[in-house]
Parts: C-alpha cells; structure tokens; sequence
C-alpha cells in the first residue's frame, strides 16, 4: 500500500516537471514560452517572427497596448504585419523593427506604426514611402516645402517632390494653395495664355488669370513686351481713349495726351468727331443747353474749344431750351379707346404731340373707354377702374353619389355641375388617381374624391363637395409551364410562373439544385429529381394566389476530355526546355494524366529530358453525375535543337573609356564565349580598351548534347583616339615656335583651315603672320575629336641675309629657280653648321640638308622640280644662331 502511494506521486511530480517544462521552454528565442506561444497567442513557436513583420512575437505582445487613444490601432498584433494597414510592416515603422526606416522609437516627428497617415497629408505612410514614380516624405505633409501637401499634389497632378511643376518660377502653393494661392494652374506656366508666364505676371502687378488685366483691348503680353503700356492702366497717356483704342483703331499714341499736338487731346478729338492725326481739325463747336436736358439751342449762344464747357453741348436739336421735359426725346403714348389715357408700351417720341398720342401711361385696358384709372367699377368681370380688382357672383357645385369598387375594376367616370355653367374639376386622396373626368383604382383602400370650381372673372370659388368609397383587394392565380426532364450539365433552367396579378412568383426548389439570388432559374447540381414550387402571397391589393408545383428528372451526363494548352508539343528540336500542358474534362471534373518517354510531368508543365518519343494519355473517370470520358492521347517525337546567339551591336568607344561588360546570350541558356582582335583585353566578358584602333568581338557557343554549336556572331568597331590639345613653345631667338601635340603619332594639322601636309607632333611656325592651328589624330581609321583651336602670331627676327649676300658671303642660286638651287656660304658666318632646311609658305619642312665644307665654303645642293610654284623659306641654323631668307621656285 505505501509503495503504491510512492509510485504515484513520483509519477504527479514527473508529469508536473514536464508541464513547467513546456511552459518555459521558448524554442524560437522571442521572448515567449512556446506553450505561451500555442495556447494563447496562436504564433508560431518555432518562428520568431510569426507575422514576418521585422518585430519578434515577443516584442509585439510586450507593446500590445503601446497604442494611444484617438489612433487607427491600439497596438502591437503578433499575427498581423500591418496593423494600421498603411501598406508598411510595423518592423519598418518601429525603430528596433529588423527592417526598421526610422531612427528612434515612435516620435510623433517620424512614422507610427499605428497611424496609417503620420503626417496627415490623405496619404498612407505606405502609398508615399512605396510609390516608386513619385516616392514622397511619410513624416512631412509638403514633402518639397512648396505649401501643398503631398495629398494635394498628387490629387491635381503636381510633382510632391518639386516645389515648381511647371517651371514659371512661381512654386506650387503660390499657385494652386486652396486659400492663399493665385489660382493659377501649376501645371501650366501661362495659365491665361496671354504669353506672359504666371511669374511675370506677378512682377508686373498683372492678374495672370486674365489675358487683358485692365480691359483695354491690349493682351497684357502685347502691352509689356510689344507697345509698352501700362497693363493696369486702360489708359496710359490719360487723354480719355483706351491703350487698345489707340493703337488698333485710331492709330494714336497711347503714350501722347495730343498725338497730332494741336491742343486738343485724342479722348476729346474723338469725341467731337475730329481727326485725332491731322493737326489742323482740332475744336469743335458747342451749342448752349439752358434747360440741362442734354440738348443745345441752334438759336442759343455757341463756343469754340476742345471739350464742351459747362452748359454746352454738341447737339442742336432742342426744341424749347427752356422746357427740359420738351426736347427730340419726349414720349407721347397712344390712346387706341379715347379715354385720355395712353398705353405704355407704344410711345412716339417728338417735341409736338401726335394725333391720338396723350401724356399719360397708365391705361390698364386701351381697347375699352370704360377701363381706365378712376373710372366706375361694373360687374362685367373686368377691373374698370385699374386697381387689381375685379366684381365677382358665387357658384354651387352638385356632385353625383358614388359606388364602392375592387380592385380590379376599370376606371370609372365622375359626374359634376356647378349652376354657373363653368366646368368643374376632380382631385383624389387615396388610393386612385384622376384624369380629367375619370377616376383609376391605384390600390385597394379608401379613396376621397373631391369636386371643385376655381372660378373665373365674373364667379368666385365654389365650396368644394367631396365623397369617400372603398377599393376592396383583387383575386389572382399562378401559370407555371412544364418543364422537360433533362440530361445533367450544371445547367440554368428558367423559372416561367407568372402571377395574373403581374406580381412576382417565388419558387421552393427540393431536390439537387438552387435557386439563384434573383429567384428567376435554378442550377442544376446533379443527377436525381427536382420539386419546384410556385407561389404569390399577394399584396396589399391582392390575395395570395393558389401555390403550384411540379418535378423535373435530371439523368446522368455523358463527358470529353479538351487538351486546352499544348504549348508548342510536336515532332521536333525541344529537347532540354518545358512546355505547359492543360486538359479538363467538359464536366469539369480533375483529369488524370500518363507521361511515358524522355519527359516529366508536373503541376502542368511537361519537362523534355532527351530525344524520343513521349506519349501522354489523359484520362477522366467520372462521378454521380457524369459517365466516364474517353481517354486521349498525344505522341510526339523529341530530335537535337538548334541554339542561336544575341548580341547587342557595340558602338563606338574612345579611349580611356570604362570597360564595357559584353552581354551576348543563347537561345539554349549556355554560356557565350568571346574573342578579341586589335587594341583591347578580355577579362571574362569584361572588355577593357588598351589603345586607339579598330577592335573585333567574336561571341561563340560550342554547343552540348543535344544542342548544336551555334553561329558565332562578331562586331568591328573603332576605339577612337582621345581629343589632343596643343602646346605652344616659347619663341627662339628667331622668334620661331614650336606648336606640340599630345599625340606622339597619327596628327593630321590645321593651318588658318587648310590641312597640312605634316603628321608630325611638332609643327614650326617660322614665318610672319597670324594662325589658327588645331590637330586630329587619326589612327587605323578611327578618328579624334579636333584639338581645341591654338592661336599663334610670329614676327621674324631681321637675320643680316642682304648684308652676308651683297658682301658675298652667301650665294643662292638660281634664285627664283625650276629644278634645282644651291646655297654656298662662307665659314665665317657659322664656323660649324648643323643644318639647312626648307619650308614652304606654311610653315611645313618640305626637304632639309647637312651641308659640306669645301675650301671654306659651306655648300648644299636641292632640288626642286617637284616643288609647287611660289616663295619657300631656307634655314641655316647650328646650336647658337641661325639665319634665314627667301627663296622662289618658278
């Protein structure tokens, strides 16, 4: 008995130790026991990360209130990523998120992860940090500081992440700021189009939603940058005339009070009717209007001037200037009846009163004497005396005694009379509606029907009489037409019953098939019987009508199989690629599938593995519904494939460029190999350019088993060489330079832009004269941008050649010369000679000799009968002086 009791408490404490056990245990590190993690938070214990948010689950359930009141989340959720759902994970949201994009810890400066908007801009923290064409700020409303947020941008199509989308100088908020913008548009640098952009608008004090800010004809455009006017001024000179008048109508000067400058100005030239631009049609002569009525006397005082003087006018047209009622303009009014008062809408005007025209207007009635203002009242139906009111008699209504009626009944037709003969109306209340004289039934109920006279001029209203009749409900019966039986395909089968009440017919349906939601067809879901059940509960003007139902018997369906997608499956080279397979039955129901053959098969894609025959059979055994589908099957034969090679044509280099990495590939996916011919290294595909020249790159794939070799594939192109530059030497003691390429080979130079015969990299210049001198270098045909232009001017040093030639020291002859000139000189000029050379007119060296000494005498012999006619310049220099002359070739 005790060492049962041992054992089972022994067993208690190992089952309790294993308990304690699980529930500490945190397998994944997060921060939460495993059983934690199963039991109450329904993460993952062997995942850190359940949620997969860049937040350990730990972390998460720690912060699970870390919300504030008034947010979109109230915390941390292990199971979801987003729990503000702004399209960013609450890692990236949070600072101590593995994937964090802040720097400290929910600052309300920077993102939350419980905010879907941080900076309240109508943009979710996600849409602005992932949107990859206009990516935006998350934690700044104005992403570019223009004073639109970036909501706003992005909603009237501005840039969030340019302060001036259109470039008019003026940034996005000034423009379009819902309160203290211009109202420009953004998009748009002129948005009036007047040709001024919104900013120069704003410079000028024009109104840039406005072509012609002061409406005076002139675009603001023409009067800033065309005549010059003041764009807010209509009438710059002030001379009465409008800028756009002057100088589109009258051809004034929108800048001169007086353009013809005879002392009238141009507003009052035009206003007299003379010619603003002849200086001799200039005042005009005003008439006195003693009466002030706006007419002159013809008879009265006249004066002379520019403009009228107070009590003149042009007009001489007054008919008693010292009546202002009696002028051209006063109206007299037809009196149609003679009742001495006119009617005001046919008026004559005149300074005499015409026949059957009077002063007064106020006749109400001109065709009747016995209507005007104060005239006796009658009972005639009229207002004699024109105050609005008119005498009228009473009237009685007698209304014929209504039947009650179903619903179902037709209209039924209303008898009324009223002893003033006038006719009488109907209005009902109720359940009916009334056309004219005729009462129709709209339901069944009570309906009040009320008859009435409105009265005209001679008669007042009558008291209206009204009756009241019940419509008492309709009776209504169900057609439902047979429905065939018929053969299962998932099929719809239309719902027909009709109500004779024209109200709609529900359906029951018992058997396998449903009822869609618009309760007008079932769909038939298998095999078996059908009950159908049609009924009309009626309404509140009919009766339920009688239910009637009938069954339909669906049998079994027979099915085929349809290979949808066979990709490109037939005899040929596909050896190595996939292709997608597709069948389905016409039940619907899953096909099964066979591969034999060099292939494999899975989840739809057929895998070629070698050459032969693959043979696929497709097959469908059928179910409750369908009978089974007769299998189908697809051969093919599998040969070698063929590859080919894509290169991209490679333009153009210079040298010192970067390397270029080659990007050939092959249709089979095996590796390229390449070559190289001229100036350029290969390191893997990675070209690297070792000098000017023409370059080849040959792309070829060898092939493998089961693939053939593919054709190789080769680009020649040119590594330019670099641009040269040009240095110039400082003048010898012959004032002689020396003009230096950068480039030690293939220099074609430019003389005053004629190309000289030199390919040197050093050019003379020992002539006088000014030069332009560039250089190009040209090697294996590939071609250098031209040197910048070097500019030279050489003044030659006097060289004592008339002094050593008239004291016979020097001979040179014959000189001018065809075949061939010889210069001799004695040893006392240069007691050694280095050498002599010859350069043509330009400044090139065309020959050069060392000469002999002889008996004291240096002498050198050239020919010259290959030398172009005109004047060649000769050197003689050592290490310490040279001179130099002139010499012509004929």
């Amino acid at each position: 008995m005790t060492m049962k009791r041992f054992i089972i408490l022994l067993v208690i404490g190992l089952v309790g130790m294993s308990v304690a056990r699980a529930q500490s245990q945190d397998t994944d590190g997060d921060g939460l026991s495993d059983f934690d993690e199963i039991n109450i938070y329904g993460t993952d214990p062997n995942d850190p990360d359940t949620d997969k948010d860049g937040l350990t689950d730990g972390f998460e359930v720690d912060n699970i209130d870390a919300g504030n009141p008034g947010d979109d989340a109230t915390g941390f959720d292990p199971l979801d990523p987003d729990v503000d759902g702004d399209g960013l994970l609450d890692g990236q949201e949070t600072a101590s998120g593995s994937n964090s994009i802040l720097g400290n810890v929910l600052s309300p400066s920077v993102l939350s992860p419980f905010v879907t908007d941080s900076d309240n801009d109508g943009l979710s923290d996600g849409d602005e940090y992932n949107n990859e064409n206009q990516p935006t700020d998350p934690t700044v409303s104005d992403t570019d500081g223009d004073g639109l947020n970036d909501g706003e941008e992005l909603s009237i199509g501005t840039d969030p992440n340019d302060r001036d989308t259109d470039k008019d100088g003026l940034t996005d908020g000034e423009e379009a700021h819902p309160v203290t913008g211009l109202g420009t548009d953004p998009l748009k640098p002129d948005t009036d189009g007047d040709g001024l952009t919104d900013l120069e608008e704003v410079q000028n004090g024009t109104d840039p939603l406005v072509v012609d800010s002061d409406q005076d004809g002139l675009s603001d455009f023409d009067e800033v940058k065309v005549y010059g006017t003041l764009p807010n001024n209509p009438d710059t000179d002030g001379d009465g005339l409008t800028d756009g008048d002057e100088v589109q109508v009258y051809l004034t000067s929108p800048f001169l009070t007086d353009t013809d400058n005879d002392g009238c100005t141009d507003g009052e030239e035009v206003a007299n009717g003379t010619d603003p631009l002849d200086e001799n049609e200039s005042t005009a002569t005003f008439y006195a209007d003693t009466d002030g009525d706006g007419f002159g006397d013809p008879n009265g005082e006249t004066r002379v001037a520019c403009s009228a003087p107070e009590g003149f006018v042009l007009d001489i047209t007054d008919c008693d200037d010292t009546n202002a009622a009696i002028n051209p303009n006063k109206l007299w009014y037809r009196d149609a009846d003679g009742d001495g008062f006119g009617a005001a809408a046919l008026t004559q005007a005149g300074c005499t009163q015409p026949a059957g025209y009077v002063d007064l207007s106020t006749d109400c009635d001109d065709t009747d004497i016995n209507v005007y203002p104060g005239a006796p009242a009658r009972a005639d139906g009229k207002d004699n005396n024109c105050d609005g009111n008119i005498d009228r008699l009473p009237q009685v209504i007698t209304f014929e005694t209504l039947t009650n009626k179903v619903f179902t009944d037709s209209a039924f037709s209303l008898t009324a009379t009223s002893d003033s003969g006038l006719p009488v109306s109907f209005v009902a209340r109720g359940t009916a509606t009334i056309d004219s004289a005729t009462a129709i039934i709209t339901g069944a109920g009570s309906v009040t029907i009320v008859a009435y006279q409105a009265g005209n001029n001679a008669f007042l209203a009558a008291d209206s009489v009204r009756q009241t009749i019940t419509i008492a409900k309709g009776q209504q019966t169900i057609t439902f037409a047979e429905i065939p039986d018929a053969v299962f395909a998932n099929q719809s089968i239309a719902l027909t019953a009709t109500a004779s009440s024209t109200l709609p017919v529900g359906y029951t349906i018992e058997g396998p098939a449903v009822l869609n939601d618009e309760g007008t067809a079932i769909t038939v879901t298998g095999a078996g019987t059908i009950s159908i059940t049609a009924t009309q509960v009626g309404n509140t003007n009919f009766v339920a009508a009688p239910a009637v139902s009938q069954s339909v018997k669906i049998v079994k369906a027979d099915q085929e199989i349809t290979v949808l997608t066979l990709g490109e499956l037939q005899d040929g080279i596909f050896q190595g690629q996939s292709f997608d397979l597709t069948a389905s039955a016409t039940s619907g129901l899953a096909v099964a599938y066979e591969v034999t053959g060099p292939a494999t098969f899975t989840d739809g894609v057929l895998a070629v593995t070698g050459a032969g025959v693959i043979t696929i059979v497709v097959t469908q055994p059928g179910d409750d519904n369908y009978n089974a589908a007769a299998p189908v099957t697809i051969s093919f034969e599998i040969t070698e494939a063929d590859q080919s090679i894509t290169f991209g044509e490679i333009q153009g280099r210079t040298f010192g460029d970067a390397p270029i990495e080659l990007s050939a590939t092959a249709s089979s996916g095996l590796p390229i190999t390449y070559e190289v011919e001229g100036p350029a290294t290969l390191a893997g595909n990675l070209l690297t350019f070792t000098g000017p020249g023409q370059v080849t790159v040959i792309a070829t794939q060898q092939g493998t088993d089961g693939i053939a070799a593919a054709a190789p594939i080769s680009y020649t192109f040119c590594v330019n060489p670099p641009q040269p530059t040009i240095s110039v030497g400082e003048p010898d003691e012959n004032n002689a330079i020396t003009l230096s390429s950068s480039a030690s080979e293939g220099n074609t130079w430019t003389i005053n832009g004629e190309v000289a015969d030199l390919t040197s990299a050093d050019l003379l210049i020992s002539q006088p004269g000014d030069y332009e001198v560039t250089v190009q270098v040209i090697i294996d045909g590939c071609t250098s941008q031209v040197s910048a232009t070097a500019s030279v001017s050489y003044e030659a040093v006097p060289t004592g050649i008339a002094a050593y030639l008239s004291q016979g020291q020097l001979k040179v002859y014959p000189n001018p010369g065809t075949d061939y000139v010889m210069i001799d000189f004695s040893q006392e000029i240069f007691e050694d000679v280095t050498m002599i050379r010859l350069y043509d007119i330009h400044g090139r060296l065309v020959d050069q000799h060392r000469p002999v000494l002889e008996g004291g005498w240096w002498k050198a012999r050239f020919i010259t009968s290959h030398f172009d006619r005109g004047v060649y310049i000769y050197q003689i220099s050592n290490n310490k002086h040279m001179v130099s002359g002139k010499l012509i070739k004929q």
